[in-house]
């Protein structure tokens, strides 16, 4: 999986292969899926509230980056997309399950926290729930 996650034409296109309802099936199917998550994790913001709020040119960067790495049909960019979806909102739900506590200032969660790692937080205003006080602990902000 390493090797895909690479430079993008550092290593040849993987084949995919789509069934009727333009799904991708076969052999690479699980390599996709697992990159999909990846790089959504990497290119896409958590401050939205809402996958459907997420900024459409950033959608279409990351459809370009599959692109870049697997030899898929333009037909499976809706599913890709809404692969996307699914793992933008699990990895939001795996942030505030890890990382959010209500009862803590931002500044405390910060603290807790530190900076993240090797990624270099930015802060924003992200939504974490229309019940629940807004927060700053976001590692992938625009």
């Amino acid at each position: 999986m390493e090797d895909i996650i690479l430079e993008p034409g550092s290593v040849p296109k993987i084949k995919i292969e789509l069934n009727d309802k333009f799904q991708p099936i076969g052999e690479n199917y699980r390599k996709l899926s697992s990159v999909i998550g990846v790089q959504t994790r990497k290119m896409l913001p958590v401050g939205c509230s809402d996958w459907r709020l997420v900024d459409p040119d950033k959608k279409m960067e990351l459809w370009a980056d599959i692109q870049k790495r697997f030899d898929i049909d333009d037909k499976a960019m809706e599913w890709v997309i809404s692969s996307a979806g699914a793992k933008w909102k699990q990895f939001k739900a795996k942030l505030k399950e890890n990382f959010f506590d209500e009862t803590k200032t931002d500044e405390e969660l910060k603290n807790l926290h530190g900076s993240g790692g090797k990624r270099k937080r930015k802060s924003c205003k992200a939504e974490v729930s229309s019940h629940i006080r807004k927060c700053e602990l976001c590692f992938y902000c625009t």
